[in-house]
């Protein structure tokens, strides 16, 4: 690929990953879509912004929070466990606490008008047909949609997500998939 443009090279550059040890406070997001799922072992709530995602889980006096964005110098720094540069491809283990454990992984791709397009159309297609959380926009010197969607599958003792921001400006395409286990209570 030849060199990036300026606004791809920033859009590169500016996508972080950051993990959190405490809830966040949506004011930090303006939140299009969000979903709260109760389960046995956690709770789980998943907000999706242009751009932007949080995954937060817990588990009784524990959490574990992982917001994708594209301003990260807007987020708080109390809290923060790691902070992850998503250009290229980036992995991310950790704990917090006795029964919270985080793998993730995060893949960058700047595209073609063609590839980007068609992207764009199987992942609209996926979010609909998997009931996704979807935010889909066009900016004002834009000629094609940007495109944010979260999937969550929910197991008895793990959380599985898969996010893709697309932002048509550039051709970025990114993508973050982790995974939260809920360990079992260790005997005393």
């Amino acid at each position: 690929m030849g060199t990036l443009s300026p606004r791809a090279l920033a859009s590169l550059q500016s996508y972080r990953l950051l993990l959190f040890d405490r809830p966040l406070h949506p004011e930090f997001f303006e939140i299009r879509r969000q979903r709260t799922t109760r389960h046995a072992q956690y709770d789980l709530d998943t907000w999706l912004a242009r751009g932007a995602h949080v995954i937060a889980c817990r588990c009784g006096d524990e959490c574990m929070v992982e917001a994708l964005t594209p301003c990260p110098q807007a987020m708080p720094e109390r809290g923060v466990l790691h902070t992850l540069p998503c250009a290229g491809e980036r992995d991310c283990e950790s704990r917090v606490g006795k029964r919270l454990n985080y793998i993730a992984s995060v893949q960058t791709e700047i595209t073609s008008d063609n590839l980007y397009r068609a992207t764009l159309q199987e992942m609209h297609d996926h979010a609909v047909e998997n009931g996704s959380l979807m935010h889909r926009w066009r900016e004002d010197d834009s000629r094609i949609d940007s495109l944010s969607v979260l999937d969550v599958q929910c197991y008895p003792c793990e959380v599985h997500s898969q996010v893709w921001h697309l932002d048509a400006g550039c051709g970025l395409v990114l993508r973050a998939q982790a995974v939260f286990e809920i360990l079992a209570r260790q005997a005393a």
